[in-house]
């Protein structure tokens, strides 16, 4: 993995929206209305202004705005009344044309006192790997404090939550206590609210709740916690460094305040799913068929893993999860003795079973890279977004306050589109064998045409009409530039094969593999903020007869969904993106092998990585990456 040393855009003393050496507030009180104003404007500009490139994207705007939760559709819309000169990018010069109330009326406004809105200025310009998922940080975080604040008001109930934790910590704990309520960033949902608690001698204890909402204590993850680690028991990847995944603190009295705090996030980093694991979610359970996997072209194929479905019905909140097997119709499934199938998994089985992938600047699979400042890749994703139905989809992006149904709605469409795009840009190539015999060809077209040619200088010569030789030769040239147009992009093909090149190269070229439409599926769906997750398997005849190895996409919806993503076979008309459970459950043309997803894309699955603070770089972490 490489890593570019950069410094922060707010310090670059050469960039003219710097803050001056000393802080805003004291320079601004030295000034005259005018120049205070102008400071202000400065810092505010600043703020929204991630890239640091002078000008306001849709997307940054948006941005700010989940600070205020005026809603990313409103500033939108302000946006474009703030846009002068109709270039959809709004430059300092209208920024500062505006007045502090339009600027609140966009849900721009400089007042940040709810947790979304500090931790928005405090989160590091990488913490994630991309702006959609920073604003899933966000909502996490002003979902958290709302939740923090409702179950402060509501201690008083002893059958409230905050009312069973005091009522449950016995003699050990002074019953007026304080109590701190950490929101983590983990992927499972008893994990991303953690209680902490001090006894009567000083030392602290955690607890989280169980699937039935009663308190279990953790001592785990009070000793993550103590020694500074992510407070999860399965966080993925991390770096070196110290990591942070914890976005909020609420203290709450036993007189019922609340303080509501920003921790140091400094070394904050999460790839957060839509939703963390609750129970009532649709998962995938990786079981065994108990046979040897039988690989053979033309025969049968025999796996020795299988993909099954099921709904989580409850969890210990200590790492353990039941999950009851589902039939199609998402009935439960039961055994012979009439009773509902169920498996218990653990956290790390159900990550490794669920998450999605994401793809990290340097990251390889196979022979293609991920790297978003590759300037193929950088031209690849700018193509698509031109494209009249990528820009439908960001007019029509839900908002902060969308239901899970409207963004997984809109999230179906993100999926056709890039869908779509794959179908057309990246196209199956032709074998080895087909390009040896088009080389052939061309070899015996330019022979003629040389031969031709001679002919026709053998007639100038003599003082003979060459009109026929001519048209001849017009015709015998353009056989040579038509195999040219079919042999160079084969060529250039093959050698990417070889020697390794970016996505966004396989992409201009116009060939790839199945490998590499979903590699390109896969850095589309991660640009739009979809959750998709590499697969790979056996592409097998409808009998069920090996055919070869294969790669898909599987994609996890806002609520709770997965659909089946196949760039490859799609493109031949067999099928549209749809329901991940219909073919998985009785189709034998694509069968996934666990093992080698796992072995493949392990190390790019979703996780709670740590950011090394001394590098900053607004695309990729750096450090060495090991298991944590």
């Amino acid at each position: 993995m490489t890593s570019v040393k950069t410094e922060l855009p707010v310090h670059r003393t050469n960039n003219p929206l710097s803050p001056p050496p000393k802080s805003p507030a004291v320079q601004i009180a030295a000034q005259s209305p005018g120049e205070a104003k102008a400071a202000t404007d400065r810092q505010a500009f600043r703020e929204l202004d991630r890239n640091a490139d002078g000008q306001l994207s849709r997307l940054e705007m948006g941005v700010g705005a989940l600070r205020t939760g005026f809603g990313i559709r409103g500033a939108w819309d302000a946006k474009d009344r703030l846009d002068t000169n109709g270039d959809r990018r709004t430059s300092f010069q209208e920024f500062s044309g505006t007045t502090t109330a339009q600027r609140i009326g966009a849900g721009l406004g400089e007042t940040r006192t709810n947790l979304a809105g500090q931790l928005d200025l405090a989160l590091p310009p990488g913490a994630t790997e991309s702006p959609h998922l920073r604003e899933r940080v966000l909502d996490r975080a002003a979902k958290f404090e709302q939740q923090a604040r409702d179950m402060a008001r509501a201690q008083g109930d002893p059958n409230s939550p905050l009312g069973r934790l005091r009522g449950g910590l016995g003699e050990n704990f002074a019953p007026d206590a304080n109590i701190e309520l950490h929101g983590i960033a983990s992927h499972f949902g008893p994990e991303t609210l953690q209680a902490r608690v001090r006894d009567r001698a000083g030392a602290e204890h955690t607890f989280v709740r169980d699937g039935q909402g009663a308190w279990v204590e953790r001592p785990d993850l009070q000793a993550l916690h103590a020694a500074g680690r992510i407070p999860s028991s399965e966080p993925g990847m991390a770096n070196g460094v110290i990591p942070t995944a914890t976005y909020g603190v609420a203290t709450v009295g036993a007189n019922g305040r609340v303080d509501v705090r920003v921790p140091d996030v400094s070394n904050f980093s999460h790839q957060p799913r839509a939703n963390p694991f609750n129970v009532g979610d649709t998962v995938q359970v990786i079981e065994s068929t108990g046979n040897a996997r039988v690989a053979n072209a033309g025969q049968p194929y025999v796996a020795d893993d299988r993909v099954s479905f099921g709904r989580i019905a409850g969890t210990d909140g200590r790492g353990n999860w039941t999950v009851e097997l589902t039939n199609a119709d998402g009935t439960v499934r039961t055994g012979a003795d009439g009773k509902p199938e169920t498996r218990t998994l653990t956290d790390a089985q159900l990550r490794e079973a669920n998450n999605p992938t994401v793809l990290r600047n340097g990251s390889t699979i196979y022979d293609a890279t991920y790297d978003r400042n590759d300037p193929a890749q950088r031209r690849m994703i700018a193509d698509f977004h031109r494209t009249p139905e990528a820009q439908e989809l960001e007019r029509t992006r839900p908002g902060p306050n969308a239901s899970a149904a409207e963004r997984a709605a809109w999230e179906r469409r993100a999926i056709d589109v890039a869908d779509t795009y794959l179908d057309r840009r990246i196209q199956y190539p032709m074998s080895e064998t087909e390009l040896g015999d088009l080389r052939t060809q061309r070899t015996t077209a330019q022979t003629q045409l040389a031969e031709t040619d001679r002919q026709i200088a053998e007639a100038r010569t003599r003082g003979d009409s060459t009109t026929a030789l001519e048209a001849q030769r017009a015709q015998q040239q353009q056989s040579v530039r038509d195999l040219d147009a079919q042999i160079q992009p084969a060529e250039r093909y093959y050698d990417m094969d070889r020697n390794g090149a970016n996505i966004g190269a396989y992409a201009e070229n116009g060939l790839g593999q199945c490998r590499h439409q979903a590699i390109g599926m896969q850095t589309l769906l991660q640009e739009l903020g979809v959750d998709a997750r590499m697969t790979r398997g056996a592409a097998n005849t409808g009998a069920g007869n090996y055919r070869g190895e294969h790669m898909w996409i599987e994609a996890t919806l806002s609520d709770g969904n997965h659909m089946l993503v196949d760039p490859t076979w799609s493109s031949t008309g067999d099928e549209r993106p749809g329901s991940l459970e219909t073919p998985y459950r009785g189709d034998l043309r694509r069968i996934e092998s666990s093992g080698d997803t796992l072995g493949d894309y392990r190390r790019h699955l979703a996780s709670l990585r740590a950011r090394d603070g001394t590098r900053i770089d607004a695309d990729e972490r750096t450090g060495t990456i090991a298991v944590a």
